[in-house]
């Protein structure tokens, strides 16, 4: 629990950013998503969790990732796609993998574990 309860201290304060952005500028130019990992990346520089905490983060940065992102991906109904076309589908196929590619290609060059990288690369999408 320990772990599971970081990770949603982080994403709490992210979401407070975003919120912040929003009322400040009247517009979000950093979504949640981003500030949570800019948030955690800061968290692991300042500090590095020990043992105690690896198995919620583990399970938050896995099990909870992976579900946040098929419900995402389940608001997109094959309705939607009917009425948009193959051309768009196929638009958005593209530009999904240059942004995860770019993004890889990004954290790698700035010297991040791969899975790391890989899991920012993913996440941004």
């Amino acid at each position: 629990m320990p772990g599971v309860a970081l990770c949603i201290g982080v994403c709490v304060i992210a979401w407070l950013l975003q919120t912040l952005q929003a009322r400040l500028f009247g517009h979000v130019w950093l979504e949640s998503l981003v500030l949570a990992i800019l948030v955690g990346a800061q968290v692991r520089i300042v500090w590095t969790p020990g043992e105690r905490w690896a198995s919620g983060v583990t399970f938050s940065a896995k099990t909870l990732l992976e579900i946040s992102v098929m419900l995402l991906g389940a608001s997109f109904t094959a309705a939607t796609l009917q009425e948009s076309g193959v051309k768009l589908l196929s638009g958005i196929v593209v530009i999904v993998l240059a942004a995860i590619l770019v993004s890889y290609g990004i954290g790698c060059a700035l010297r991040l574990p791969r899975r790391m990288a890989l899991l920012i690369a993913r996440s941004r999408q």
